[in-house]
Parts: C-alpha cells; sequence; structure tokens
C-alpha cells in the first residue's frame, strides 16, 4: 500500500542504450530532482516509469523512488486519437491504469516530465489546496520556459486552460472513486482533464517552468516567448 495519498509520476522509459538517456539522466539528477525535493509539502511518494535496466539508477539516487513498468501486453499499444502523431517511435507514452504494474493507487497523481522545472517550493502545496473538494478534478498551471543554453526564463507563448491542459497537471480521485481509476498518463495532458468532474486551471506563471534544450524536439522558443529574468538557480 502506498505510504501516502499524494505521488509525482515520471515517465522515463527510454529504450536501453538509447543515446539521449545518460543526458536526460544526468539533468534529472542535477536539477529536476533536487527541486522537487525542495518542495515545502513533504509527505508525497516519487515514482518512475522507467525500464528494468535502469532501475538500479534510479535507486542509486534514492532508495525511496518506486520503479515500476507497464504490462508487456502494452509495448505496442497506442491510443487512436495519437495516431500519426508519434514521430520518434521511442516510448509508449499513454496506458490506462490496468496496464500498469508496481504502482498503487493514490488520491493525487501529480504528472512532470523528466526534464521539467517545480520552481516554486509551494507548487504541490497549491495543487493541494485548489484540487481537494468534492468528486474528481483536474488542475494544470501555466509554465514558464526555462533556456538551458542562455539560463533566461521566458514566459510561454502557449495558451492552456480548462479545456486544453499544459503538462504540469494533477488528479484528484478521492479513494471511493477508485473503480474506475485513471492513471495520470493515460492520454495526453491536453485531454486528460476531460475524464475529472471538475477542471481547473491556475493561470499566475510562478510555480513550474519547461526546460528549453536541444536534446527536446518538442519544446522551443518561439517569437512570442518573452524574456522576463535571468536564472541563474530555482533555489
Amino acid at each position: 500500500m502506498p505510504r501516502n495519498n499524494h505521488v509525482v509520476v515520471i515517465r522515463f522509459h527510454f529504450p536501453e542504450n538509447h543515446p539521449s538517456f545518460m543526458w536526460r539522466f544526468q539533468y534529472f539528477a542535477a536539477v529536476t530532482l533536487p527541486a522537487i525535493r525542495r518542495q515545502s509539502f513533504k509527505d508525497f511518494d516519487l515514482a518512475i516509469w522507467c525500464n528494468s535496466w535502469h532501475e538500479n539508477l534510479f535507486k542509486s539516487l534514492d532508495q525511496s523512488i518506486i520503479t515500476f513498468d507497464i504490462n508487456g501486453n502494452y509495448r505496442d499499444y497506442v491510443k487512436l486519437k495519437n495516431f500519426g502523431k508519434i514521430v520518434r517511435g521511442l516510448h509508449v507514452d499513454h496506458v490506462p491504469w490496468g496496464a500498469v504494474r508496481g504502482l498503487g493507487k493514490y488520491e493525487i497523481q501529480t504528472a512532470i516530465d523528466s526534464d521539467d522545472l517545480m520552481i516554486d517550493t509551494f507548487y504541490l502545496e497549491k495543487t493541494r489546496e485548489v484540487l481537494v473538494g468534492s468528486g474528481t478534478a483536474h488542475v494544470c498551471f501555466a509554465p514558464l520556459i526555462f533556456d538551458l543554453a542562455t539560463l533566461r526564463t521566458y514566459t510561454c507563448r502557449l495558451q492552456y486552460s480548462t479545456e486544453r491542459g499544459s503538462a504540469f497537471y494533477s488528479l484528484y480521485q478521492p479513494e471511493d472513486r477508485w473503480g474506475n481509476y485513471v492513471f495520470v498518463y493515460e492520454d495526453s495532458h491536453l485531454r486528460i482533464g476531460q475524464m475529472m468532474d471538475r477542471q481547473i486551471f491556475v493561470s499566475d506563471n510562478r510555480y513550474v517552468a519547461v526546460t528549453c534544450h536541444d536534446k527536446n524536439d518538442s519544446t522551443n522558443l518561439g517569437i512570442a516567448d518573452k524574456q522576463i529574468m535571468p536564472t541563474t538557480s530555482f533555489s
């Protein structure tokens, strides 16, 4: 049984010996993980969806990290809504709860990418504050963009809302609703909120940031991203 009612879940299921893995792992260990551990709210578990050949690496960072995987029958599973959008062929990123192996159910699941940042230490506290209420709920946050090449922070040109969720989101499902439990990575961050009773959007962009770097082919700076501050640390 989970120790806590809140889990932070990160996808990190790279193929064995993939050339991009070690850089991302090192960035996660040096930047992403410390930001998670600096959160003022401490009573949460950290779970990483990875393949068996990387489990010991994550455990070497912190023995309390939970590693889990999916049922082998889902290795080639692709949601129909995502068909045609998979260009790298690296990951099966969206699976139902029935595919998950090695992770228990939690009332609150928080999703964050392995190279993105909780830049405000009160992010998880704010998440819990706005989520808990009647029925199930989804909350997402407007992000900033952290440009790794220049160590500068920018506002994000992309517009998110309760109808179009950001990649910084959490699901709340009280225990009496676990009969139809939804995995936090069951669908795209853009749509998964539609599976909950309530959708909440936090427009205050102080809490989280997307890392923009040359090894991420889905995030880049655009003409409408406005620099707001130089950044040397998120401590």
